[in-house]
């Protein structure tokens, strides 16, 4: 297959699922940055499952249709890192995603770009494994433990901290470690919004000055900076809609965005002090899936084509806030969130 081809021709060994997947499932949970892709919740590597991006039991007729409208090769290898992903066993079971993969939409698009993007990266590191496979198959095996087992439990929490400690006397900056917690955000006219905070030990000395110089309740004060860059996204993605080349002539006018999911990570969280103000800076990823009622017609009013358009948003942005010993937390100055990448992917069709 084709990229089996381009892995010998670099010396690599090629990589896809097979047999025994422990070693892959492991690097696709690590670079997700330990997430799965579906829920975007953190978990436990016991807790990973590698999942089909395009489903192996797709029928012919639908991976011609798929293969068609993302523009993949017809040797595409569904095997291949570039449509893996890793996924929890409550989204991978019958009641998780289903059916919803199978339809050729940008949900599913920005899934494979965002796999594509990763692939290299995946076959890097397991082929680096594979070359010093004695120490790497030993940490693999402890990443693999189960730790719901007193006796594994108590043997980690002794051992464990040996291993960090040596991890620190080679580069200290590698023995930290990532930490999360969620916050269920207040938004205007919605559900609470649940956000992922992703945290180093910065971001921990961060959260634990805000909480208890300015006893900061988080929830509290990421509503504003959440709730206006849900504002933003919807007026990029109406802009992004608008610019949809019109199937005759004229113009494409899109209505209000309706989001239909939007998941909302907050890393990393870094601080300075200038004189008596502490300037807190949050940074962050999104992504989104959302869909617009579209009419496109020419400039006379004749020949009104009504369509639904569909869009995925991922993007990163940024905020501050700023606090002196004057302030407490519902007087704290908390800057308007800024967008700082953003990419985004449209399609329409006649409703």
């Amino acid at each position: 297959m084709m990229t089996s081809r381009r892995d010998r021709r670099s010396g690599s060994k090629a990589v896809r699922y097979g047999r025994n997947n422990t070693l892959l499932r492991y690097m696709l949970w690590s670079i997700w940055n330990y997430r799965y892709y579906w829920c975007s919740k953190p978990k436990d590597f016991t807790d990973t499952q590698i999942d089909h991006i395009i489903p192996q039991s797709v029928s012919p007729s639908k991976r011609t249709e798929l293969f068609k409208a993302f523009v993949l090769p017809d040797d595409y290898d569904l095997d291949d890192p570039r449509n893996l992903a890793p996924i929890c066993a409550d989204c991978n079971g019958p009641n998780g995603k289903g059916g919803n993969v199978l339809a050729p939409t940008p949900a599913l698009g920005g899934k494979l770009e965002k796999a594509k993007r990763m692939r290299s990266d995946v076959i890097k590191r397991v082929n680096a494994f594979n070359r010093n496979s004695n120490l790497g198959k030993a940490l693999l095996r402890v990443s693999e433990s189960d730790l719901n087992n007193d006796e594994s439990r108590r043997l980690f929490e002794e051992l464990a901290p040996g291993v960090v400690q040596k991890l620190a006397l080679i580069n200290k900056d590698k023995a930290d470690f990532q930490t999360w917690r969620t916050e269920n955000v207040e938004v205007e006219r919605q559900p609470p919004l649940e956000i992922v905070v992703s945290v180093n030990s910065r971001g921990r000395t961060a959260l634990t000055i805000l909480e208890e110089v300015w006893d900061c309740n988080f929830s509290e004060i990421f509503a504003d900076p959440v709730d206006s860059l849900r504002r933003q996204i919807m007026d990029r993605t109406q802009v992004e809609f608008e610019s949809i080349e019109p199937l005759s002539t004229g113009v494409t006018n899109a209505g209000p965005p309706s989001e239909h999911y939007i998941d909302i990570t907050i890393s990393p969280i870094d601080f300075s002090r200038v004189g008596s103000t502490v300037e807190f800076t949050f940074t962050g990823h999104f992504d989104t899936v959302l869909s617009a009622s579209l009419v496109q017609g020419g400039p006379d009013g004749d020949g009104l084509d009504e369509l639904q358009g569909e869009a995925v948003a991922t993007g990163s942005f940024s905020f501050d806030i700023q606090c002196d010993s004057s302030m407490d937390a519902e007087n704290l100055d908390i800057g308007e969130p800024s967008i700082t990448s953003w990419q985004a992917i449209v399609d329409l069709s006649y409703s």
